[in-house]
């Protein structure tokens, strides 16, 4: 058909002569190429998701179920002031985010084990360098065969449209 195809072959001795040197080989050829094509369209999806996460100018994390961060991207470390992404993954971010956010919000997340829901909630976030931040926050459970192994968190920098709404209730 002029289509290139994937090949895989496996061979083993079967037979040798009296000195032990081998006389036959036996063999199977199998066609692998729909393998490999499935292989190469799940690295595009790979390759595609990690262009869109790393340009994305929203911040994201991927949270274990414990709080521990495995993945932020690099507009989620801007965000936060962390210089080094490899700083914080591994990170007890629940730790950090219970000094940030109100009582309400540290309450829906701790009843989120229970209650795995879809959580949005605005947060002051005190950065590395001192600087404070708000932020608009997404939390989506992540389940994998129906249990929940963690978050995925999309969060926002409102600073600059809080300071217009102060700004805006303060000349009313």
């Amino acid at each position: 058909s002029g289509k290139w195809r994937w090949m895989q072959g496996r061979h083993l001795p079967f037979e040798r002569d009296v000195d032990g040197a081998l006389t036959q080989v036996i063999g199977v050829i199998e066609d692998v190429t729909s393998r490999r094509e499935l292989q190469d369209a799940i690295q595009a999806e790979r390759d595609f998701a990690q262009v869109v996460l790393t340009t994305l100018g929203q911040g994201v994390t991927v949270m274990s179920a414990d709080g521990t961060c495995e993945y932020i991207n690099p507009a989620g470390a801007q965000i936060l002031g962390i210089d080094s992404i490899a700083d914080l993954v591994s990170v007890d971010l629940m730790g950090i985010a219970e000094a940030a956010l109100s009582v309400e919000a540290m309450a829906d997340i701790r009843d989120f084990a229970d209650h795995p829901r879809l959580l949005r909630f605005d947060s002051h976030y005190r950065r590395i360098d001192g600087q404070v931040v708000d932020l608009a926050t997404v939390v989506t459970p992540r389940f994998q065969d129906g249990v929940l192994v963690g978050t995925v968190t999309v969060f926002s920098d409102v600073t600059e449209r809080k300071v217009m709404e102060r700004k805006l209730a303060q000349a009313l």
